[in-house]
C-alpha cells in the first residue's frame, strides 16, 4: 500500500466529523460521534505513529459504515482532514 496513515490524521479525520475523545494514556482513545451513537477505539500512540492496516481500517469502516462516507473516498478524507499530508 502507498498510502501513509498516521494517528494524528486518523485524530484530525475524526475529530472533523463531529467525534469527540476520551483518552486512557498508555492505553486507548475511545472516539465517539453523539449524534449517531458511533464509536471507534484505537491504540494510545504518538499522533506521529505510522497506524497499521488494522487501525486505519476500523476507521474507515466505522466512518463508512455509518454513513459518513463511502469506502473508496477514504484516502482523500484523509489527505483533506489529516494533521500531515500523505
Amino acid at each position: 500500500m502507498a498510502e501513509r496513515v498516521t494517528y494524528g490524521d486518523l485524530d484530525a479525520t475524526l475529530r472533523s466529523f463531529g467525534f469527540s475523545v476520551t483518552e486512557a494514556p498508555g492505553k486507548h482513545r475511545l472516539y465517539r460521534n453523539a449524534d449517531r451513537d458511533a464509536a471507534v477505539m484505537l491504540a494510545f500512540r504518538p499522533f506521529d505513529d505510522e497506524a497499521p492496516f488494522f487501525s486505519w481500517g476500523a476507521v474507515r469502516g466505522t466512518l463508512a459504515d455509518w454513513g459518513f462516507i463511502d469506502h473508496g473516498n477514504f484516502f482523500d478524507i484523509v489527505r483533506k482532514h489529516g494533521r500531515v499530508a500523505s
